[in-house]
């Protein structure tokens, strides 16, 4: 969208629904592990992706201004926020064997991400 003054503005709004993954049924432990003198845990999953993370959806905005760069060179200067409303999207999830039952945490996507880019082309 042109804003006048050489400022151009956009948007961009993404909704997906979560990607499939395989939820764990039980834990298992190896103990006496003959190839580690650590116990091995484990997490077994008799069906594979057969449930979702949650909804993942961000909106992103930006203005790009263009013109000349003290005469000798075009200029495109981008300011730009990603993720504008701080969605904390799910990556996947994470499982500790420290805790029984084991216990499961979300790893997050990146935050709000405020960009700045220059591009001079001569």
């Amino acid at each position: 969208l042109d804003i006048g003054r050489d400022w151009t503005f956009t948007t961009a709004g993404i909704y997906q629904t979560g990607q499939a993954y395989t939820l764990p049924q039980a834990r298992f432990s190896l103990q006496n592990n003959p190839f580690s003198s650590n116990d091995l845990n484990g997490l077994y999953s008799p069906l594979l992706n057969t449930e979702r993370l949650p909804a993942y959806h961000r909106v992103d905005v930006g203005f790009t201004k263009t013109g000349r760069f003290f005469g000798f060179a075009d200029y495109e200067l981008t300011l730009q926020v990603l993720n504008l409303y701080n969605r904390r999207n799910v990556w996947f999830y994470t499982y500790s064997f420290d805790t029984n039952p084991v216990e499961e945490s979300a790893v997050e996507q990146l935050p709000i991400l405020p960009n700045i880019a220059l591009s001079l082309d001569f």
